[in-house]
């Protein structure tokens, strides 16, 4: 238990600091579940807006003719592409002078193309993670292994653009098999973008503009700043859900925390009605686009002032209502 701690911590570590913050998601499975992978077994399900994704598995052979492959797709219409990385530990035995005292031997299908892995790989008999690393950004994917830390044996080009992946196993041959994790970093960005312009919000405020719809600025907060800290001095328009009695927030401008990741008509939050007349639950998208909910509210203090209650964050928000242009 302690070593696959270590593997999943080191395995960690290689993901891209930039987006840390977005919230990596793990799903894990057994050594009993992977092992009924004769043929293609997809582990995992249809992963979409994603920034990279990482199929690990850990698992030990005394054979050198036991093959362990990870497969994946981008698309799920039947008949797309499928691509696979075959990993095997091959016999060094007839050059015990030249040859490493372990490897693993790597395939790729998609392009067709071979590498060795020698560096900190564990001999037959002892435990090995190999991996898959799917960077989205970059369309770039790596293939990594080794015992007790893990060394890249190759890097590849993938289809551009794609941001959705599945994966899957199979296994041959003789494995004591462990687990194997799958690890997607979502693109929260993608999830929070929507079609609302600044013509079409103007549009729509046009015809409903009673508060708490209409554009809102930022007017002042009272937060503890060891449990929250303000985003930026926002800029947002409040409309009506079509669908449902709720209000939808938008952002406009004003992030200063992480500016590059907030665009113009992103979701910031949602307004729910509640029996109590001017007060609404909230669902509020903080700076790193995390989303806060439970014991969130928001009161209009007065038609023009909008107060936005966390208190488990210990933080108080106050909106002003603003012309569209201020």
């Amino acid at each position: 238990m302690i070593l696959r701690s270590i593997i999943i911590i080191l395995y960690t570590s290689l993901a891209s600091a930039l987006w840390a913050h977005s919230g990596e998601q793990r799903t894990y499975f057994d050594g009993d579940t992977i092992s009924c992978a004769d043929s293609i077994l997809w582990l995992t399900p249809w992963y979409t807006n994603v920034l990279s994704a990482d199929f690990e598995l850990r698992a030990s052979t005394r054979s050198t003719r036991a093959l362990a492959t990870i497969f994946w797709t981008f698309d799920s219409t039947p008949g797309s592409a499928i691509y696979s990385a075959t990993f095997s530990l091959p016999d060094l035995s007839d050059d015990p002078y030249t040859a490493p005292a372990s490897a693993v031997d790597l395939t790729l299908s998609r392009p067709r193309s071979k590498a060795r892995i020698t560096k900190g790989v564990g001999a037959l008999g002892s435990y090995n993670t190999f991996a898959v690393a799917i960077d989205f950004q970059h369309h770039t994917l790596r293939l990594l292994g080794g015992a007790s830390s893990l060394s890249e044996g190759m890097k590849a080009d993938i289809p551009v653009p794609v941001n959705a992946i599945r994966f899957g196993v199979k296994i041959e041959g003789k494995w004591d098999l462990d687990l194997a994790v799958a690890s997607v970093t979502p693109d929260r960005a993608a999830a929070l973008r929507t079609a609302y312009t600044p013509a079409a919000i103007a549009s729509i405020l046009s015809e409903s503009n009673a508060p708490p719809a209409g554009y809102w600025k930022y007017l002042d907060r009272d937060c503890d700043a060891q449990y929250a800290r303000l985003g930026g001095e926002y800029r947002l328009a409040i409309v009506p859900d079509r669908d449902t009695d709720d209000f939808i927030i938008i952002y406009l401008d004003g992030a200063v925390t992480y500016t590059s990741g907030w665009q113009e008509g992103m979701i910031k939050g949602r307004l729910s009605p509640t029996p109590f007349e001017g007060h609404y639950d909230l669902i509020w998208y903080d700076a790193m686009m995390q989303p806060h909910s439970a014991e969130c509210s928001a009161t209009l203090e007065q038609p023009a002032i909008l107060r936005l209650d966390m208190p488990l964050l210990k933080a108080k928000i106050r909106l002003a209502a603003c012309d569209q242009d201020m």
